[in-house]
Parts: C-alpha cells; structure tokens; sequence
C-alpha cells in the first residue's frame, strides 16, 4: 500500500486522531465503533470462579452505546475457556457493582440503581426514574447505601433570586466562577451521602456527610468502578477524597487555577458511630514525606482483610504539584492507630498510577510509569506480616507486558487478573502467573487490533526551563529498509497540562488512544506532553502558560522535532499543521513565520476552534482565570505575545472548525479568522457546529468533522 507523502504535525488534543488518509484501514466509523470493556471484575458463576465483563460499543445509526454482558470460567492453569453472553442493553454503561449474594450484584446506570442477577440473567431497576442517586456503593455488610448528589453550595441560578421567572436559565455570580469539572460553576458540588439498606430492597432517608463541608467529593471511575470512595470492611468509616474550588487551601490564598496547576485535594475519613469527620491529610501524621501547599491526595483504600486491626490500615496516594517534583505520585500507607504515615515509593524513580490491595491485606499492587518508559506495569510491594509493618519494604516487579495496564480486575490463588488500555480504553484481559509474572490472554474486544508496536519517549529541555517527553510510536509494518512514512506530530492544548505524564485512565485529559490509533494506520506518530518536574520559576507562574507565549520555547521545541523528523525514515517534501485551541496558536504563529517553525514547508492548515489573536481572545473567553494568568505571565516575563499585528494571516489552505459552545475559545477567533482568509482570496473551508464545545464527544457531528478532514487532506 502506498504512503501519503505529507508530514502531519497536530497541535492540539483534538485534531490528532483525524489524520489517517481514507484509503487505509481505520476509518472514523470503524474507530467510533470499536467494542471495548467498560467493566470487569470476578465472581462466582456454577460454583466456580469466574471473570465477568461487559462489552461496550458506539452505534452510529442508533446514536446510543450498546452493552454485553459475558462471563466465563478462570481456570487455575492459563488454558482457554469459552466465554458465555448473559444479556445486552442500551444506554449508560454499569457501574460501580458491588457484590450483595453469590449470584445477585447492584450496581448504577445513569441515575438509578439496578439489581443483576448472574444466575437467571436480568437487569432490574431498583430506584425510580427521577432518583438523585449516582455512583452507589453498598457497604461490605449490605447495611448501607453509599452515594454521590449534587447538593447546591451556592446560589447562581437567576431563578433562585426572580421565582417569577421560573422559566430562566441565566446565572449571577458574585465573584470568579471556577470552570473545572472539579468546580462549582453551575453552583453545585458532589456531596456523599448515605442511607440504610434492607434486603427487601427499600432505601431508607438519606444523610449528608458534608452538610457543612465547602469541598466536591471526586467520582472519578476506574473499570467501572470509584477509586476515591471506599467503606471500611467493618463499616465503621467512610472515606473519601474531596476537592476544592480553584486550588483553595493555599497557606498565601493566592493559587493558580486547576487548569494550570492542577487541583489540590485531601483525604477525609467519616464516622458512622459519631457522624464525625476528620482530614487524614490537613494536618500531615508523623512521616517522612515532604509536604508542599500544593498537594493532590487521592484514590484512599483501606486494607480489605476483615480483621479489626485492619481497620487502621489505609493507603492513597500523593502527588505533589508545584516544586521541583511536580507530577510525581507516591504511594503512601497510613497507620491511623498510632498516627504514623510511611511513603513506599519516596526513593523510587517510578510513577504511581493506580493501587489495589491484595485479597489477603499483606501486600499493595500498583501500576506505575518510568521516566524511561511508556509503559505501565504492575509491581508489588509487601507492607504488612501478622497485621505489622513488614520490612524491608521492597517492590517487585511482576509484569513485562511492555502495554498500559489499567486496572488489576481480580485475584485468584494462582494468578491475577489485569486489564490493559489501549486507544485510551480498557481492551484485553490478562491472567498473569503469580510465581514467574507470565501472562496469557484471556480476553480480546476487537481481535482485528493490531499489537502495539514498541515505542519509546525522550525529555527535552527546552528554553525558559521548561521540560517536555516527546513520544514516538512506530507505524504499522515498519520497515527500516523500505520507504519512507507519513509522520504525525501532536502538540498539547492548554487542557493538556492538568495531568503530566500518560495517563491511561478512561477520563484523562490526554486522549493517547489517538496516536496509538494512526501509528495502526501506517504513521510515525510524535506527541507532546509536560514532563515531570514541569514547574514555573516562582511557583505562581505556571510554565504551562511560558510555553505557547515565549517565543525562545517554540524555537527550541521546532529545533528538538526537526532533529528527530530528519533522525527517521519520514517523508519530509510537504508539512500539514493541524492544531485545536492553543494548539492552533503555535500551528498559525508557526506557518507566519518560517523562522518559528521546522526545516520544511507548510502547505495547508487545519484548525480547530482557534485561538489566533491574544487580546481579543483575552475580552472575548469565559476562561477568565486563564486570561488573567496569561496577561501575568506577559508582564512577569517581559513577553510580547505572537498577535495577529505581527503576523499575517498564512498564505494556506485552511480548513477551521468552530464551536458555538466553546466557552474556552470565542467563536469570533475562529469566524474572523475565516473571514480575513477569504478576504485575501485563500482556498478554505468552515464547518460551524452551533452545539459543539470545546471538547469532542462521540457522535454524529463527530464524525462529519473527521470525514471533513480526511477530504481536505486529499481535496483542499
């Protein structure tokens, strides 16, 4: 098959995954399409142990999300077993399942909670269609029902002020809104709450936790499942990780905002016997952990072993986000008897991801990254012998599947079971071998994926201080010897500096299933991100910002990418920038001016909803934290940012995508720059999706734009 001759550089999180030409094998309704497990976990089916998993899929003529539900035995040995369907269903995906009998689960589905039955396969309602419910979570006894609603902190809304005028959906507020999916833009934060549970299935009044509590509880699910929410197995205490409103908590009150710096949380522990609630990590316990104003603890887990004493286990984990160990999480176990905290991985070069305790409460398992590495692997480290501190705490290596492992599903007495990501979702299941870490598949979504080729990364240092790892993903059938390929190189939008690092979870900001997905369709892929360690020189400048207004930094970046373009068999004759949002900036300021940019010549653009001039962006966007940071970084670091009166509008080809709902990019930036193109008699394009906002989801419009794409790049 031939290659398409271009070099395609992506800037930005969105555009990147519509590059592939219409003539190879992944088209966008056999990417939207792709099946992939939504949930799994293991259990009893016919008396024996068994894996359960649901299949989840797209239907693009439906418009809707289709599920399977199957199982299928675990065998002691890594021998192969036929899997069973037990039903299908439409709609929100299952989650949060929670054991109640052998063969009976409960679980939630959008606002309601439901009954599964295994062993005479049914999925029942238990709550009624207007439930507040969200995110349940029965408790270990099947006393108590845990779950997440929106409880007004504030009031914004305008008919709260004018009930005459019910019918409104204006908003006032009376200071800076935070705009976060952690923040109270809509007046609301995610409270816990709970109520009793019988068996007969009646769910007695409710109870706030956090009445008087100024904080958002985090939801964030993992396999299906909350990772910030857990009972204690004596059901004596709940605890929780909550977040606050634009970074508050700082010891000098002034805190840049989560989407620069990252959002500040803690850990909090409920009693059900006093209806007290205490923070584990306001006031730090006896440790040798180093503590910084900006810290994210999360994803706290008490140790499962049903013993009293293990009560007073807990493990979560912390990630600093400012200073020189930005980005690092570190896996800390707590001894809430004597008040003792003991960080496992301080002097550890790895990276935490995710953690999970072993059936038996003795040991912690982990998934956790590698400067070196792309890779996410599963290690353990044994912490406790007879209920106390085991030592030396040593970790241990027990997968080399050189893949994303996003979650460990289960445990037998042989092996465990893990999942492994791909295209940012969860694909295969993996039984690995306890003794020597082998692993054999169990289960595949799409046996028409191809494996991963091997890729590696490598930090740069670019001007101004600032770090980033660029990735590199081998094409599909690389041949050294043979011709040269198409290459792919995505630059981050501002959104992508909430999270340094990959990020293999389902709702991470970095959607890195997209360059996986064109180095399947025959591309050298090179994507962008910070790198740990990524700070601003005093703490309140954030460098995510330095990055896309120094001019010092792009030039070094579009040195760093030419030496590694002309280091490989790429075809370096024409170049297309594609770029969304910040993203679109450079990809514009670059195209202006050849002496911002790579070795070789632009010949077309596309953009998405972009941000072309500073100022006029600055009056026009509902991200007005992110303005006033910018418009401090300008005076701060004596910078005059690229602007359309510096530039003329590239002599291109353009294809813009605009948004009617972007609250992050005003539709004008991208409207006038379509029209300053036609002015100057320019080939271009303009699709206006009036319900589209900043970010993609899957659907109808979706796909039109990806198609539109695709015959740009062949018809401009």
């Amino acid at each position: 098959m031939g290659k398409w001759k271009h070099i395609i550089v992506c800037c930005g999180w969105m555009s990147c995954m519509y590059a592939a030409q219409a003539q190879l094998a992944w088209s966008p309704e056999r990417i939207a399409t792709s099946p992939y497990i939504s949930a799994s976990w293991t259990g009893d089916y016919a008396g024996k142990q068994a894996l359960y998993y649901v299949i989840s899929a797209y239907d693009i003529q439906r418009d809707l999300v289709r599920h399977q539900l199957w199982v299928q035995p675990i065998p002691s040995l890594p021998v192969q077993s036929n899997p069973r369907q037990l039903l299908s269903f439409d709609g929100p995906q299952l989650e949060n399942l929670s054991r109640l009998q052998p063969h009976e689960w409960i679980g939630t589905r959008g606002n309601q909670c439901y009954m599964l039955r295994t062993d005479s396969p049914a999925l029942r309602p238990l709550t009624q269609i207007d439930s507040p419910y969200r995110h349940l979570l029965v408790s270990p006894k099947q006393d108590y029902l845990l779950f997440v609603h929106a409880e007004k902190v504030r009031d914004v809304e305008a008919r709260d002020y004018y009930p005459q005028f019910g019918k409104t959906l204006a908003r006032i507020y009376h200071d800076l809104p935070a705009f976060d999916a952690n923040g109270w833009e809509n007046g609301y934060a995610g409270h816990l709450l709970y109520a009793r549970f019988d068996s007969m299935g009646n769910v007695g009044m409710p109870v706030d936790l956090m009445p008087y509590e100024q904080a958002s509880v985090d939801t964030e699910l993992v396999n299906g499942s909350l990772t910030q929410i857990h009972w204690s197995p004596d059901e004596r205490y709940i605890v929780y990780a909550a977040y606050k409103p634009g970074g508050q908590g700082s010891e000098t009150g002034v805190l840049p905002h989560a989407s620069t710096a990252g959002q500040t949380s803690q850990i909090y522990l409920y009693d059900l016997q006093n209806g007290l609630t205490s923070c584990l990590t306001c006031e730090p316990l006896k440790s040798d952990i180093s503590h910084t104003p900006l810290m994210a603890y999360q994803s706290p887990l008490f140790n499962p072993a049903i013993h009293s004493s293990n009560s007073h286990w807990i493990a979560w984990i912390a990630e600093t986000l400012t200073g020189s160990r930005a980005g690092q999480r570190d896996l800390v176990l707590a001894d809430l008897e004597h008040r003792t905290q003991y960080n496992l991985t301080r002097h550890w070069a790895g990276r935490v991801n995710r953690f999970w305790w072993s059936n038996d409460g003795q040991s912690l398992l982990f998934t956790a990254s590698y400067p070196d590495s792309a890779g996410i692997e599963l290690y353990r480290v044994q912490v406790l012998d007879n209920e106390r501190l085991h030592t030396p705490l040593v970790i241990q290596q027990i997968t080399h599947l050189h893949a994303s492992i996003a979650a460990l599903v289960g445990e037998t007495p042989a092996a465990w079971i893990v999942a492994v990501a791909r295209w940012h979702r969860l694909q295969k299941l993996f039984w690995v071998d306890k003794q020597n870490g082998s692993a054999h598949l169990l289960v595949q979504t799409d046996t028409t994926l191809q494996d991963a080729n091997p890729f590696a990364g490598k930090v740069f240092s670019l001007a101004g201080d600032t770090k980033v790892r660029i990735q590199v993903y081998r094409p599909f059938g690389f041949d050294s010897a043979g011709e040269t390929y198409p290459a792919i190189i995505c630059l981050p939008d501002l959104e992508w500096f909430d999270a340094p690092g990959v990020s293999a979870g389902p709702s991470g900001a970095m959607s890195w299933e997209q360059p996986q997905m064109l180095a399947d369709a025959g591309y050298w892929v090179f994507t962008v991100s910070p790198e740990i360690g990524m700070s601003g020189a005093s703490g309140q400048i954030p460098n995510a910002l330095a990055f896309y207004l120094n001019p010092a930094t792009l030039q070094s970046l579009a040195d760093s990418l030419s030496r590694l373009l002309a280091a490989l068999r790429v075809d370096t004759q024409r170049l297309v920038l594609m770029g969304s949002g910040w993203g679109a900036y450079l990809a514009l300021s670059w195209a202006s001016n050849p002496s911002r940019s790579f070795s070789y010549p632009i010949q077309r653009l596309v953009l998405w909803n972009p941000v072309v001039n500073i100022p006029s962006w600055e009056s026009t966007t509902s991200a007005r934290w992110i303005a006033t940071q910018i418009h401090d970084v300008l005076e701060h670091e004596k910078m005059r940012p690229v602007s359309d009166a510096e530039w003329r509008v590239p002599a291109l080809p353009m294809l813009i995508g605009v948004g009617g709902k972007d609250g992050l990019v005003s539709s004008r930036q991208g409207l006038g720059l379509f029209n300053e193109a036609k002015d100057q008699q320019l080939p271009g394009r303009l699709l206006y999706f009036p319900d589209i906002a900043h970010h993609w989801q899957i659907g109808h419009e979706l796909l039109v734009w990806q198609h539109q794409v695709l015959n740009w790049l062949a018809n401009p």
